[in-house]
């Protein structure tokens, strides 16, 4: 009688599956089915032999679900079955909010790595950074786990503790770090000002609030202020939604491709273009990237670059150009799926290679310096050196947000280069001006 009942479960599972083939391959040659057929038959066949033989009796539901796992976790790094829970998490992630220690991360070359981590977040404030590999996970060995997998270890309890043995390029022994879990409450979008007026913007990730923050601050600062040139900082940028990577390119693009999209259905096939939405946004821009920029991070960079809107400038970027498709189950649970890879205005796939920067620069750690040093000696600092007849300088007081903006370009060499290349582009282009005016 127990084997009876194991046999009709097992071919009641199997006939799920069959149903579900036949549904979505009304249309597919005979031969192809019938060579499915076989395989689905080879499926039962073997799931009922474990049922009945394993030293421990199974669980039927959580089989079906590793099949399902192992089937997506052999496609490619980012296809995945989510439960319910991943799922959820998921949706609330993309919200805005989440539990964890703030990291991006994905499979690259069989090992556990760091896509980025999120500004502000433990990962961030510990010292973590993009390229880390996760070799082990509160004492678990990363090899052979799924980006997945490795997600739902590293989220849990606000307050709860984690610990994490990474590899680093460059360091000879595994860092060990451990860290407490908190709310993650993604800010994406922020602004500040550099001076003369040039303007600093971040985005951390691609939510579906993105856009119309970015705008609405945008155009606030456009209420009180010309603004002459921004840089858009996408660095450690893991991306996000393809909705909010395409609207933010639009505000800067107004004709033209934003981005193309191929996969092996006709309705994956598809060019989004640039609309015409009477912005004023046609002032110089540079666009920071790194290896922690990924996906729709990618797309921007690569619109604004062959639309040849912005100059891109740091280091290749981490090079994920496929698109992946949510498909919610019956049982609130969800396929992660890769349905198609994305193209470059100019037709330039970045999968596996990312976006080259049209200048590329390196980011110094904090302590060293390109500058000459303040040591060096100066007329100044000779001995009966004439006074300058003009008087000392004088320099005003400097406000907090004037202390933020040079503590921000004396740690960070990129956005410093960044922000002088668009003074030499403004300096060069009142030049001309005043030429053609002569």
């Amino acid at each position: 009688m127990r084997q009876q009942q194991i046999t009709a479960r097992t071919l009641g599972v199997c006939l799920i599956f069959l149903t579900l083939f036949i549904a979505n391959s009304a249309l597919a040659e005979q031969k192809s089915t019938d060579k499915t057929y076989k395989q689905l038959e080879v499926f039962a066949t073997s799931l009922s032999i474990l049922e009945q033989n394993y030293i421990q009796p199974l669980d039927p539901e959580k089989s079906l679900t590793d099949a399902i796992s192992g089937i997506l976790q052999g496609l490619d790094p980012h296809s995945s079955y989510l439960s319910a829970k991943e799922f959820h998490d998921l949706q609330s992630e993309t919200s805005g909010s989440f539990s964890g220690i703030g990291i991006e991360v994905s499979t690259r070359n069989n090992n556990l790595t760091i896509i980025a981590p999120l500004d502000g977040s433990p990962a961030a404030q510990a010292g973590i950074e993009a390229q880390d590999q996760i070799i082990e996970i509160n004492g678990k060995k990363t090899a052979e786990m799924s980006s997945q997998q490795a997600l739902m270890l590293l989220r849990g309890p606000i307050g709860s503790s984690i610990s994490l043995s990474l590899k680093r390029e460059g360091e000879e022994n595994l860092l060990h770090i451990s860290l407490i879990r908190e709310r993650i409450s993604l800010q994406s979008v922020s602004f500040l000002p550099l001076g003369r007026d040039i303007f600093y913007s971040r985005i951390t990730s691609f939510q579906s609030n993105t856009s119309h923050d970015y705008v609405e601050k945008l155009n606030r600062i456009k209420k009180k202020r010309e603004i002459r040139g921004l840089i858009l900082d996408l660095r450690n940028n893991p991306g996000g939604l393809l909705s909010q990577a395409i609207s933010i390119s639009d505000l800067f693009i107004s004709s033209g491709a934003i981005v193309h999209t191929r996969g092996r259905a006709a309705e994956q096939n598809m060019t989004f273009e640039a609309r015409d939405l009477g912005e004023d946004n046609d002032f110089p821009m540079l666009v920071l990237i790194n290896g922690g920029s990924a996906s729709a991070s990618e797309i921007v960079a690569g619109a604004l670059q062959d639309q040849g809107r912005a100059i891109i400038v740091g280091t290749d970027s981490f090079g994920k150009g496929s698109v992946q498709t949510i498909i919610p189950l019956p049982n609130g649970a969800a396929l992660k799926i890769t349905t198609a890879q994305y193209y470059t205005p100019k037709n330039r796939s970045i999968q596996a290679q990312g976006i080259h920067p049209d200048i590329t620069l390196s980011r110094l750690k904090k302590g060293s310096s390109c500058r000459e040093s303040a040591d060096q000696s100066t007329e100044a600092s000779l001995t009966n050196h004439l006074d300058n007849p003009n008087g000392k300088a004088k320099r005003a007081p400097r406000s907090a947000r004037e202390k933020k903006v040079q503590k921000l370009l004396a740690d960070d060499n990129q956005i410093r280069v960044a922000r002088d290349i668009l003074r030499g582009i403004l300096r060069y282009s009142a030049y001309q001006d005043a030429q053609v005016g002569e």
